[in-house]
C-alpha cells in the first residue's frame, strides 16, 4: 500500500499519534496487496496459507479483517456478475475454512489474539525496553 506502509524491506510496526494506535494490516510480499478475507474466499485457503507464511516470515504479526455477513448464510441474494464474487465462499463455507485456517496456525505454533491483546504486548514489550 503506498505511503506509510511501502517499506518493502522494513519491518512492520505500531504507528501511534495522538493516543491513537494503527496497527498495520497484513500485506502480501512483493505486490503488496491487504491480505483480508476476500482473497481468503476467492482464492481458497490454501492462499491464505501461502500469503500467512510469507508475511509471518517477515514480521511478528497477521494482521486480517473480517466481516460478520461473510459467515452469514444470505439466502435469496442474487447479484450479476462482476459483484456475486462478493458472496463466494460466505456462510458455512467461510465457517469451515475460517475453522481449518485456524487450526492450521495454531499447529505451527502462531499465537490468535485479539488486536487488543496485541497492541498491549506491544506497548508493554516498548516500554521494558526504554
Amino acid at each position: 500500500v503506498p505511503g506509510r506502509y511501502c517499506n518493502i524491506l522494513s519491518r512492520r510496526e505500531l504507528y501511534k499519534e495522538d493516543g491513537m494506535v494503527e496497527v498495520p494490516v497484513a500485506v502480501t510480499p512483493l505486490f503488496r496487496i491487504p491480505f483480508s478475507t476476500f482473497w481468503f474466499r476467492v482464492l481458497n485457503v490454501s492462499f491464505a496459507k501461502f500469503c500467512s507464511k510469507s508475511i509471518y516470515f517477515r514480521q511478528d504479526y497477521i494482521n486480517i479483517y473480517f466481516h460478520s455477513w461473510e459467515f452469514s448464510n444470505i439466502s435469496g441474494v442474487s447479484l450479476k456478475w462482476p459483484y456475486k464474487i462478493l458472496l463466494r465462499n460466505i456462510g458455512d463455507r467461510m465457517a469451515v475454512s475460517f475453522n481449518h485456517y485456524l487450526q492450521w496456525l495454531m499447529k505451527r505454533n502462531i499465537s490468535v489474539i485479539t488486536m487488543l491483546e496485541y497492541v498491549q504486548k506491544q506497548l508493554a514489550e516498548e516500554s521494558q525496553n526504554t
